[in-house]
């Protein structure tokens, strides 16, 4: 289901302080600070092109049992009790290793513990539990906003920090109707590492083959994609529709509403 919920209108917030460029970008809205336009703007996933409106976990499992080679006598039950009795083992080890585990791992982990085998394979696996468990929205604007920085020729693509492979981020995205316009989706569980380590900022930035100097991110996660492009030399954009407070983290604008960013993007030609 596709829905939208929304937003009051707000003019951009910029963060810089170079007096020659501030009083030739200064508007009604504020002051910016801007290098050179943007020839490719990256993007987080949740909660800032998409939100979720329902994860249904037992959903998901009932349509891979679905899928087992033979009918199995495990039930939901006690498969739903594997499922957590793993979380609570593994949740000290996801918060304290840098090894980023991917959904993959983990639902081999939890089928082949309960003898249940699949012909699917596990990308193939994840996608049916993926689109059966999960339902997202649209953040209002996005797709106008997609299709205005297409028509002006920038580069796109998607940056998560996800269990989940960048196909299945995708597959969501088809869904919506917002899918084409990027190049790419890639999540942590593509490889191995997340926001906010530069190197995947700088995959990213690489995959497209331009230069991070003229490469935008735009995220509502303040230590992840904001300090993370940050580091990674990206023009950082935080997507705060809430107006939440920045804290010591200094993104280089703020951004309410996607038609903020597009005179964000307007102002820099």
């Amino acid at each position: 289901m596709i829905r939208s919920g929304g937003s009051p209108h707000h003019a951009p917030v910029y963060a810089g302080s170079e007096a020659k460029s501030q009083a030739k970008a200064r508007r009604t809205w504020g002051m910016v600070n801007m290098r050179r336009k943007p020839s490719a703007v990256l993007f987080d996933f949740f909660n800032t092109i998409v939100r979720r409106v329902n994860f249904d976990p037992e959903m998901g499992i009932r349509t891979l049992l679905k899928l087992a080679k033979k009918p199995s006598s495990i039930s939901i039950h006690e498969v739903l009790v594997r499922n957590t009795t793993l979380e609570d083992r593994l949740c000290e080890v996801w918060d304290t290793s840098d090894v980023w585990s991917t959904s993959q791992q983990f639902q081999r982990l939890l089928f082949d513990g309960l003898g249940v085998n699949f012909d699917a394979r596990p990308d193939e696996l994840e996608r049916c539990f993926f689109e059966a468990a999960m339902e997202f929205e649209r953040t209002e604007g996005i797709q106008r906003c997609l299709s205005e920085l297409r028509s002006r020729g920038l580069r796109l693509g998607v940056v998560s920090n996800h269990n989940c492979t960048g196909e299945s981020l995708r597959s969501a995205l088809s869904h919506l109707e917002i899918a084409d316009p990027f190049e790419f989706v890639v999540s942590s569980a593509d490889y191995g590492i997340g926001k906010p380590h530069p190197l995947i900022f700088e995959t990213a930035v690489a995959k497209l083959g331009v230069e991070s100097s003229t490469t935008w991110f735009v995220g509502d996660n303040l230590e992840n994609d904001i300090a993370g492009a940050n580091e990674a030399g990206l023009f950082s954009v935080w997507y705060n529709p809430d107006e939440n407070e920045s804290g010591r983290i200094e993104p280089n604008a703020t951004i309410r509403s996607w038609e903020e960013f597009e005179e964000l993007i307007e102002t820099v030609g």
